[in-house]
């Protein structure tokens, strides 16, 4: 009764937010015809706001997206920042369009879609971001040597010792995201994890090599991961904040705003290294930066002064990366179900 009583309030705000729709582009086409002149430079305007906001919003997806699938990854914020967004968007991103085509046939064929993915995955996660991935343990990826029957981990390798482990074939070229990693792998507990998971740190490190597989950490703040995992990353991503926040007036009329209202906006920024991720530089500022240059250093007439600040830090960049609400699968309070047994409220 619960469910039909949820379900029922999430289709009456559908038809409530396609009423108002309806009523607005109604009222536009009244104004169009009854001041056909002026109305026809709103209108356009209109029009190039949104091609705008079209392009760059597909830009933005595309330009975060090629940069996870290419790269391993740790995605970092505060809590409610956005990183489990982010990883929600590149997700259906990446996956969407091949989760639907299988879909689609095994539809036809009258087979089961959950019992396919649960043998074809088309990624692995520790938490279920949906479009056809695997939820997963860890221990799964466990490289233990067949001849000794020990943990694989650096010694091996430092000590010139021969290894031989076994590998699961289903999971070669698929991707690892390692969510809310502060608390399955949280640096606090490091002598733990050096016990429980010696060969972690080699398997990442060779996860390339052994599955071409790439791997995603999304966890709250840069250091909270365990160290020996968060330092092999490529990029590091820090959500700074989603807009809007559950709470607040902008959060209440958003359903309510034409063409935005389904989307979240998440301000994120991109390093190249660790150390601008630790100290969160911010992004070559021309104007700024030359005036702190210019108090101390002396630049010569063949140097460039954003060639010499991204040599040092890096190059840092940030993106507006817009989260359409209808393709997020994820259970934004997925633990409150693990502790308390029961779904949130």
């Amino acid at each position: 009764m619960k469910k039909l009583k949820l379900s029922f309030r999430k289709k009456l705000k559908r038809v409530r937010y396609y009423f108002v729709d309806i009523i607005l582009y109604f009222i536009l086409v009244i104004l169009t015809l009854s001041f056909a002149k002026v109305m026809l430079w709103v209108d356009l305007a209109l029009l190039v706001i949104y091609l705008i906001f079209t392009f760059y919003r597909l830009y933005t997806r595309s330009k975060i997206g090629s940069l996870m699938k290419n790269n391993n990854v740790h995605i970092f914020g505060y809590r409610r920042s956005g990183k489990d967004l982010a990883t929600q968007n590149y997700i259906q991103w990446r996956f969407s369009k091949k989760y639907k085509k299988i879909c689609r046939k095994l539809a036809k064929n009258g087979q089961d879609h959950i019992s396919y993915f649960q043998n074809n995955p088309l990624y692995l996660s520790l938490t279920d971001y949906g479009y056809g991935g695997l939820v997963v343990d860890l221990k799964e990826f466990e490289l233990i040597d067949v001849t000794t029957n020990k943990y694989i981990t650096y010694d091996d390798f430092i000590n010139g010792n021969s290894v031989l482990s076994r590998k699961n074939d289903k999971f070669e070229g698929l991707d690892l995201i390692l969510s809310e990693a502060q608390l399955s792998l949280p640096n606090t507990e490091h002598n733990t994890l050096d016990k429980k998971y010696p060969w972690l740190p080699v398997f990442i490190a060779l996860a390339g090599h052994l599955y071409n597989m790439n791997i995603i950490i999304n966890s709250q703040e840069f250091e909270r991961p365990w160290v020996k995992i968060r330092n092999q990353q490529d990029l590091y991503m820090r959500c700074l904040k989603t807009f809007p926040q559950r709470k607040g007036f902008i959060s209440r009329v958003r359903p309510y705003i034409p063409f935005f209202r389904k989307y979240l906006i998440t301000r994120v920024r991109v390093y190249e290294t660790r150390e601008s991720a630790t100290t969160n530089k911010l992004a070559f500022d021309g104007k700024s930066l030359l005036t702190d240059i210019s108090k101390d250093a002396y630049l010569t007439a063949g140097q460039s002064t954003k060639e010499v600040y991204e040599a040092t830090n890096g190059k840092i960049r940030e993106y507006y990366l817009f989260t359409n609400i209808d393709i997020i699968k994820y259970d934004t309070r997925e633990y409150h179900q693990r502790i308390f047994g029961e779904k949130a409220p």
